[in-house]
């Protein structure tokens, strides 16, 4: 008798007697999840030409808010771009996910957002038809709550991008970050910068981001403004060494650790 293939089966196991026990319970080799969500391990990095930081070591938990603090702004610059995709390690690895960042999976990259100082939303359009481009744009695009956000900020769908004020078009760029849902947020320390309405809408946002299983934010840069409440790790950076702190409440309380800093 001829042997059929079995075309709409992943896979036909011979139902011989003497291979099969019926009774037998199926091993199922267990799914490795990566133990963190950004590594970066032996780095160096090179920077308008300089060497920032060399052998360098980091681990970014997954989930809840961390903090990068770099030790001056051009290594947080450099980070910055290691990040968004625009450059990579010039020796050592980082990387997002147990992927290395100069060889990301696509779904890998799909469910990282970064938002930085010159974010852009399109000033022709009104926040509707913003949501309405944003949504053919993204996989796991939630109309849902990029609306909730813009009720949030009293802005209604025929608002025109052109005629809001600066802040209201970088806090609708987090918007459209937000609704992505991303699984690694990163966020420059720009918004710390903005008024007291504006950070109080960018900080309950993040505290409903970091409570989604799985995902993580990272903010880089100084965490001014940003309470115990919100951060989880504070990482110092330094030019060979990282200094890894489980909250910031720690980091105020104990002066060992601001002498270590």
């Amino acid at each position: 008798m001829n042997t059929q293939s079995c075309p709409t089966q992943p896979y036909c196991p011979n139902l011989s007697a003497r291979s099969v026990n019926p009774f037998a319970v199926p091993t199922v080799s267990p799914t490795r999840e990566p133990s963190a969500c950004i590594s970066a391990i032996d780095l160096t990095l090179v920077f308008q030409a300089q060497t920032l930081c060399q052998h360098l070591d980091f681990t970014v938990p997954l989930g809840g808010v961390t903090v990068l603090a770099p030790q001056d702004s051009l290594c947080k610059a450099a980070l910055f771009e290691l990040l968004a995709g625009r450059c990579n390690p010039a020796a050592g690895q980082f990387l997002i996910g147990g992927s290395p960042i100069d060889d990301l999976p696509m779904d890998v990259r799909q469910q990282i957002g970064v938002l930085e100082n010159n974010e852009r939303v399109y000033e022709v359009m009104t926040i509707g038809q913003t949501a309405f481009f944003f949504s053919g744009c993204y996989p796991h695009w939630s109309d849902d709550h990029f609306y909730a956000l813009m009720a949030e900020l009293r802005l209604s769908r025929r608002m025109k991008i052109s005629n809001l004020s600066h802040q209201q078009r970088a806090l609708i760029a987090l918007a459209v970050l937000l609704a992505r849902n991303p699984r690694l947020l990163v966020i420059d320390d720009w918004i710390t910068g903005f008024d007291p309405t504006s950070r109080t809408f960018i900080y309950q946002a993040l505290q409903r981001y970091r409570s989604k299983v799985g995902s993580t934010t990272l903010l880089l840069g100084h965490p001014a403004g940003l309470g115990p409440h919100l951060i989880d790790h504070l990482i110092l950076i330094g030019h060979s060494t990282a200094l890894t702190l489980p909250s910031a409440d720690l980091f105020t309380q104990d002066t060992s650790l601001r002498r270590a800093a």
